[in-house]
């Protein structure tokens, strides 16, 4: 399974199945060697599911549920050991945004609560 797709330097959604959280699928998680990046990533995401709060002028900064699991999933999906680390912030409503940048290029991934995925591939 692909959790997105990218033919173009546009929005492109793909669907990310319905899921229970087991261990077989958080195994990958597991293994600090197979990808360096992962361990910030999640402890980034903790942080916003932890300290997430409505902020006056800015809105609601609380990660759902669902959208953290969905990007857990998606941590678990990348089978890249050598990708730096990504920046992973709250977006109102909910919602995560997750940038990889490598020089030039970079991969932006928009998770709302309960929708698809959404990938924005970006070239400077």
């Amino acid at each position: 399974m692909t959790p997105v797709t990218a033919s173009a330097p546009a929005l492109t959604s793909a669907e990310v199945p319905n899921f229970y959280t087991q261990a077989a699928q958080l195994e990958k998680m597991t293994l600090a060697d197979s990808a360096p990046w992962l361990y910030s990533a999640l402890a980034q995401l903790r942080d916003l599911e932890e300290l997430g709060a409505v902020r006056a002028g800015l809105g609601d900064l609380r990660v759902a549920d669902r959208t953290a699991m969905t990007a857990r999933l998606l941590f678990s999906l990348i089978n890249l050991a050598d990708l730096p680390v990504p920046v992973v912030s709250p977006v109102s409503g909910g919602s995560v945004s997750v940038i990889w940048s490598m020089g030039p290029k970079e991969v932006k991934f928009f998770l709302l609560p309960g929708r698809p995925c959404d990938l924005f591939p970006m070239q400077g």
